[in-house]
């Protein structure tokens, strides 16, 4: 069986610029948009932890993305890895910046190395 994992996905050229560029619109794109409507405001510390190496968002420099998604493949057995990646207002700059690392950086290393190693379930 295929089993994939997906996640929202921002890829920066260094972790710290990819959480600082991140964080407004991450914050913006989870927050309530009506009064008592779906959403919540995400805090600075709940989102770095979101953020970290056991969190759900994939985001960070691209070899720490790199990091991640090996690191989730080995304990779930992925073998596909989807993403959400414009979201929140994001400048289509900032869209464009990470799907250029994602395409040059991060793909390459991934595919390279479940190339060698398939899944563990």
């Amino acid at each position: 069986m295929r089993l994939g994992l997906t996640s929202h996905f921002y890829v920066g050229k260094t972790s710290q610029d990819a959480r600082r560029d991140l964080y407004p619109y991450y914050r913006e794109y989870l927050r309530p948009k009506t009064p008592g409507g779906r959403g919540w405001l995400i805090d600075s510390d709940q989102f770095e932890a979101a953020a970290g190496p056991t969190g759900a968002l994939m985001t960070g420099s691209p070899q720490e993305v790199i990091d991640k998604i090996l690191t989730e493949r080995e304990p779930l057995g992925i073998d596909r890895f989807m993403s959400q990646i414009d979201f929140g207002g994001m400048p289509p700059s900032m869209v464009n910046a990470s799907i250029e690392l994602l395409a040059t950086e991060v793909a390459p290393v991934i595919r390279k190395e479940t190339a060698t190693s398939p899944p563990t379930t």
